[in-house]
């Protein structure tokens, strides 16, 4: 590297120390507030789907939807599931089944159609049951709390 011109040295130094900059430099942490606008997806939802072919109808399932970042979400275990908003549709993608919902009620109610990999159709309906809890606010202790929210009820008829 010695032969390099000193110029060419300085540049690759240079570029070389801000991409370890910016890879140790930790993302800003951020909390939802009350005043801030719901994403329309985070939150818990009662999923129903019913069987079109080779299939059974299972029994409706609760999923609880986390935004991870842009127009991107996920649900929990025991089975994950990738949600992608694309305007007015949702496309959803798990290890069992892929299916396509259009947003009737943005943060109430999508439905749509879906296809698994064993070639099973079926319906969909995603219904907005609880809207995300709110973060505690720091230094701030909630054990011992046996009270119900108020707020927590009002903020599942606002959807999620």
């Amino acid at each position: 590297m010695s032969g390099w011109p000193r110029r060419v040295r300085a540049t690759l130094a240079l570029t070389l120390s801000f991409v370890v900059l910016t890879a140790t430099t930790p993302a800003p942490v951020t909390t939802p507030t009350p005043t801030q606008q719901s994403d329309g997806l985070s939150g818990t939802w009662r999923v129903t789907r019913v069987c079109l072919a080779i299939c059974v109808t299972p029994p409706p399932a609760l999923k609880v939807v986390r935004h991870v970042r842009g127009d991107i979400f996920m649900t929990g275990p025991p089975t994950p599931q990738v949600l992608y908003r694309m305007g007015a549709q949702v496309l959803v993608h798990g290890p069992k089944d892929s299916s396509l919902l259009a947003i009737e009620s943005p943060g109430r109610l999508m439905s749509g159609r879906g296809v698994g990999n064993d070639g099973s159709s079926f319906t969909v309906t995603w219904r907005c049951v609880a809207a995300p809890a709110p973060a505690p606010a720091a230094g701030v202790r909630l054990t011992g709390l046996t009270a119900t929210r108020p707020g927590r009820a009002l903020a599942a008829m606002e959807g999620c």
